[in-house]
């Protein structure tokens, strides 16, 4: 009878440290939506180069894509897991004669709630943009489409970026950006500042 009950008590302790182990082990899963996805007309193999109204020349590198967790607690019972994307790039120091490795041009992340969320990290020669906002997919799309004529080619699905009221403060510095285009078949157009405009001249796929 004691054995029996020993026996049992071991399945139950058994039984038990297997539901606890599963609900540390349970990831809920919050993936990026295809379509969103691919409003990045990257694949992270791309060259960028840019000339100014000054006729100066910049150039940015991509140099691939990086996933990352958006929601990630360690300390969380339940694990979650929202999906996200950095595409990854080699730029010009916006302050300084040298290129930057390991930046990034944009991210996409999604939320807990299944929204997709998109962020621009755009810095060149002398320009950076300050920001520290993200748009939502639904925001990013209700953008207005405006045309962009750069060397006798239009741009029709371009979205203009102003620059936000948190980078009013950095908008005495010389290297400060006011807004920047996106296309959405074409990605980064370029940006203007007060005293220069930048705008995308040739992208090489080396895919």
């Amino acid at each position: 009878m004691i054995g029996k009950r020993k026996n049992r008590n071991k399945l139950l302790l058994i039984l038990y440290g297997v539901i606890i182990t599963s609900s540390f082990s349970c990831v809920i899963q919050h993936p990026l939506k295809k379509e969103d996805v691919l409003q990045i007309p990257y694949t992270g193999n791309e060259t960028l180069i840019f000339q100014s109204d000054k006729n100066q020349n910049d150039t940015i590198f991509l140099t691939g894509t990086k996933r990352f967790n958006g929601c990630y607690d360690p300390l969380a019972v339940i694990s979650k897991k929202c999906e996200g994307i950095s595409f990854t790039c080699k730029h010009t120091d916006p302050n300084y004669d040298r290129y930057l490795c390991g930046q990034k041009l944009v991210d996409l992340v999604t939320d807990q709630k299944d929204v997709t969320y998109i962020s621009f990290h755009i810095a060149m020669k002398g320009s950076w943009f300050y920001t520290n906002s993200s748009f939502s997919m639904n925001e990013f799309n209700a953008l207005p489409n405006t045309s962009l004529i750069i060397n006798n080619i239009t741009y029709t699905d371009v979205k203009v970026i102003e620059a936000t009221s948190y980078s009013k403060q950095y908008e005495d510095r010389a290297n400060y950006a006011e807004r920047i285009y996106w296309s959405k078949t074409k990605g980064f157009l370029g940006l203007d500042r007060k005293d220069e405009k930048w705008r995308l001249v040739k992208l090489i796929d080396h895919n």
